[in-house]
């Protein structure tokens, strides 16, 4: 395998993993009743817009020629939780596998 290809294998890997331990997180929180789901979507869309690290990535992926996706919270509120990782799961394969 070449570097180039190593190197998005590392960075897959990793997208993977994160991907995972939040979706394992959020589950938890609802699975336990320490919050709600509208609560993590009120959270995720304050952090989404005043963020200046989601910023500056957004940034970074507009500036090699990438579209940020942003997933609507009240299309969210609609969903199950189960559904809606599955959404936030094919958004994050979309993303690289346009990357």
């Amino acid at each position: 395998m070449n570097d180039v290809n190593e190197l998005k294998v590392a960075y897959l890997q990793l997208q993977r993993s994160a991907l995972i331990d939040t979706q394992t997180i959020m589950q938890i929180l609802i699975d336990k009743k320490i919050c709600e789901t509208s609560e993590l979507i009120e959270t995720r869309s304050k952090i989404e817009s005043s963020s200046q690290d989601v910023a500056r990535i957004d940034r970074q992926i507009e500036s090699l020629g990438g579209v940020v996706t942003k997933v609507q919270s009240s299309d969210m509120t609609m969903m199950p939780m189960k559904d809606k990782m599955k959404v936030l799961a094919e958004l994050l394969k979309e993303y690289t596998e346009g990357n």
